[in-house]
């Protein structure tokens, strides 16, 4: 007996078309997808290294800010043009230099100067740079090459702070800090910005009005006046902002014992530029 004949059809050119057609499709959607996944990784590998590179650097700030007993209001570099201030692109803090046995050494300090460079003109891309020198006896050294921390910067701002706590006078006038100049603060730049005391929180960081108006806190030259409901003897911690750039202690000093940093990190990528804002107040040792 013969076996039965199978009959097998072949495909026709229109079902091998719609056949490529689908795997075609498939194959696109999957490396669209696979792209898109890649970009993604990509970005947020690129997000995660701007807001570490930006920390790392806020970081190396602040380990020089705790460092410090000084924000020095400016200095003359001897192999530098001009005087180079304390002020928003710039901080120069005095360290003191310490021996084996953790002694200061009298007379000894280094110099750090951060310093916003304007890498790409006034219109690109910054560097935050960071410079150190020695300082002998009042004598400045020279600055050695500086080392670049930080690039792609949008802006980074120094605001300037002291912060100390007073007992309230029977005058009932609370002083500003610095001396005066024709009955004004030196620069006429330093305001009160907030207070505590008990039952009592005011603060004005947020505005550009010197005083604490809104607890009757008046300024008047180169005084703060107090409301008469704070007693005589209450203690008060009492924040002020300075001029960074001006001197108003005998060695170069500019008071502030606080450190303000802004710092606006913006990176380009594929998918876009990536901001990283950073800010953070710093105290100096001992403070």
């Amino acid at each position: 007996m013969r076996g039965k004949r199978t009959t097998r059809r072949a495909a026709t050119t229109v079902e091998l078309v719609i056949s490529s057609t689908i795997f075609a499709a498939i194959a696109i959607a999957s490396t669209a997808m696979m792209t898109e996944s890649i970009k993604g990784s990509t970005r947020s590998t690129v997000v995660s290294h701007s807001v570490d590179q930006s920390r790392l650097t806020m970081d190396r700030m602040q380990v020089d800010v705790r460092q410090a007993d000084m924000i020095m209001s400016r200095v003359l570099f001897p192999n530098v043009s001009g005087w180079k201030p304390s002020d928003r692109d710039d901080v120069i803090l005095r360290i003191p230099v310490f021996d084996s046995t953790g002694v200061a050494i009298p007379g000894r300090y280094r110099l750090v100067w951060w310093d916003e460079d304007p890498h790409g003109g006034t219109t690109g891309p910054h560097h935050v740079v960071r410079y150190e020198a020695s300082m002998i006896n009042g004598m400045v050294g020279p600055l050695p090459p500086l080392r670049t921390y930080l690039t792609n910067v949008r802006s980074v701002s120094f605001r300037f702070y002291r912060q100390e706590k007073v007992a309230m006078p029977s005058t009932r006038r609370l002083p500003l800090p610095g001396p005066a100049v024709n009955g004004n603060p030196s620069g006429n730049q330093v305001r009160m910005i907030a207070v505590r005391g008990p039952a009592m929180t005011g603060d004005d960081s947020d505005s550009e009005n010197a005083g604490m108006s809104a607890l009757g806190f008046t300024r008047s030259g180169s005084h703060v006046l107090a409301p008469a409901h704070v007693a005589v003897g209450t203690e008060l911690d009492v924040l002020y902002e300075v001029n960074g750039s001006q001197q108003r202690s005998g060695d170069g000093g500019n008071l502030a014992n606080i450190v303000e940093v802004n710092l606006v990190h913006r990176r380009p990528s594929s998918g876009g530029p990536i901001e990283t804002n950073l800010t953070s107040r710093m105290s100096l040792r001992n403070q």
